[in-house]
């Protein structure tokens, strides 16, 4: 395979990433190429192919903590690093594994996510009820009216407080399974590469 196919094959597997990792990349791979001894179609062979260098080289940007802080840009890496992997034959076992483990923790992430949510719902919900009760218990007891408007204003206010958590978590939450998917492939991908050198 000739320099520029390989390139083009790298660039076209790295889509998930921004503009600059992928030059970069690309720039990293063309001089590596450029100046390795033994010529161009030498150097390429020892490189692998290009779904193995742009598997490492996603799940090396997914743990290195350059990730964007897009929670959708972050969710796309995870699975580009994923898809990346599926197309190394060799990797398709540890992929399948990481796959099935990056959709568990991902459920289970929105899982309780959507739990915040609706509860944080329910709690905003009975906190406005609760405000508007106090208006029509006003004319009959100042000081109860007060106390369900008081009720009422805690109510909303946790509804808000779960709202940002849930938030929160799915940002972190996020971070820690791309993080989780990315170690886990750059380990698989040294002993691949470990196994090939062997061979």
């Amino acid at each position: 395979m000739t320099k520029e196919k390989y390139l083009d094959q790298l660039k076209q597997r790295l889509h998930g990433l921004p503009d600059t990792e992928i030059n970069d990349a690309l720039d990293y791979y063309d001089g590596y190429i450029s100046d390795a001894e033994g010529g161009e179609e030498e150097a390429v062979a020892a490189l692998g192919s290009p779904g193995e260098a742009a598997a490492h080289i996603l799940a090396n940007y997914v743990t290195s903590g350059r990730r964007s802080k897009s929670k959708a840009k972050n969710l796309k890496a995870v699975w580009s690093v994923i898809l990346a992997v599926f197309a190394i034959p060799v990797g398709l076992p540890v992929a399948a594994a990481v796959a099935v483990v990056a959709v568990a923790l991902l459920i289970s992430l929105f899982a309780v996510i959507i739990s915040f949510w609706a509860g944080g719902a329910a709690a905003v919900f009975a906190g406005v009820v609760y405000a508007l009760m106090s208006v029509v218990v006003m004319t009959k007891d100042a000081a109860y009216a007060l106390l369900i408007a008081g009720m009422g204003f805690a109510g909303a206010g946790i509804g808000i407080l779960m709202f940002l958590a849930a938030n929160a978590m799915f940002g972190r939450g996020l971070k820690v399974i791309s993080k989780f998917v990315g170690k886990v492939i750059l380990k698989s991908g040294k002993k691949i590469h470990n196994v090939k050198k062997t061979a």
